[in-house]
């Protein structure tokens, strides 16, 4: 009787151990992905908030005001239109990130 050594897998083996492994991919990726955009959004907003309160706090320096409302943001129609701009644009842009973000689309 001869002997055959065995020395790799069965395709039944193969096969089992794929579906195994593809079926906790499919079971675990959706809440890595879910987890990454939030924190992304989560970051991307704080930073967004932090720009803005950087902004406010170096007008009420710059004119040496008590609150937002003693600054020339108020006085000055033409100062008031381009924060309004500002939070247009800022607007606009956590609108496309929060929308694009979520399917995988975050800048790299």
């Amino acid at each position: 009787m001869i002997k055959i050594k065995k020395n790799g897998f069965t395709l039944s083996e193969m096969l089992i151990t794929l579906s195994v492994v593809g079926l906790l991919g499919v079971l675990v990726l959706p809440g890595l992905i879910k987890d990454t955009t939030s924190k992304a959004s989560i970051t991307l907003l704080q930073s967004t908030v932090s720009s803005i309160n950087d902004a406010v706090q170096n007008e009420i320096m710059k004119t040496r005001a008590t609150t937002i409302q003693d600054t020339n943001i108020y006085k000055s129609p033409i100062m008031l239109q381009r924060i309004q701009t500002l939070f247009l644009i800022i607007a606009i842009g956590l609108t496309i990130a929060f929308f694009f973000i979520p399917f995988g689309y975050a800048p790299v």
